[in-house]
């Protein structure tokens, strides 16, 4: 399973989120060209930080082509390949750069990107599989979507794969509006050639620290890889315009 794919997967959203953020009220001028964005999340097999930003010339509330660089590193415990009863920690580091287009309406957000990604993992011991060591570089593509079928509800859904390790993730979230912030259940899948994980929770959007929005979520994850361990999961994600 890829903690990577979970983590940009993750960092998809709240970038879709942040353009949102502010529903159909025009943008001040001149519109922020950049939107910088982190967050961290853990199961129990799995944590990972990352850092990313977008670039967008024609800035970042308006359709028009975008830059995305995003990096991450974290770990997972994988089995081991011989003796069921023993884990083994998986040390992981990636960065992707990707260039896309975004599509922004009043109340529709969408983006496409295409780009590199380079994948690097360290074992603790030598008995795992290729798909759990060495660096790999490979194709990134992305997808997501945010939508308000009305002013009381949002919509959010993401796609990834890479290619470097054949690495997949999906998100989907709804929310409702509640005393300024949107609280509502999400579902996300992640994997790789090393295992998957499916995870179902509950987010909030739209918590002000400081100069920096957040998001937080916490719910089910279900190990696929193995005996399938289920365990809780908990992401907090923040970003800021430029």
């Amino acid at each position: 399973m890829s903690a990577t794919r979970a983590a940009a997967l993750c960092c998809m959203v709240a970038v879709v989120e942040a353009v949102a953020a502010e529903d159909a009220a025009p943008s001040p001028s001149p519109l922020p060209s950049w939107l910088i964005f982190s967050g961290a999340e853990a199961t129990g097999r799995v944590a990972n930080g990352w850092i990313g930003a977008d670039y967008a010339p024609g800035g970042i509330d308006r359709s028009g082509l975008r830059l995305r660089g995003t990096a991450s590193a974290g770990g997972y415990r994988t089995s081991h390949p011989d003796d069921s009863a023993t884990d083994i920690t998986v040390r992981k580091q990636t960065a992707t750069l990707a260039a896309g287009y975004g599509w922004i309406t009043p109340s529709r957000r969408t983006a496409l990107f295409v780009g590199g990604e380079v994948d690097a993992r360290e074992p603790d011991h030598p008995a795992v599989p290729s798909s759990d060591r060495g660096t790999h570089w490979g194709v990134a593509i992305a997808g997501e979507l945010w939508a308000a079928p009305s002013p009381l509800v949002q919509v959010m859904a993401s796609a990834s794969y890479g290619s470097a390790r054949a690495s997949w993730a999906l998100r989907a979230a709804v929310c409702g509006r509640i005393a300024g912030v949107c609280l509502g259940p999400e579902t996300a899948a992640v994997g790789d050639a090393a295992g998957s994980e499916f995870r179902f929770g509950l987010g909030l959007t739209g918590l002000s620290v400081g100069p920096f929005e957040t998001r937080l979520a916490a719910g089910v994850a279900d190990d696929a890889e193995g005996d399938a361990d289920t365990s809780a999961y908990g992401l907090v994600s923040m970003w800021r315009r430029f």
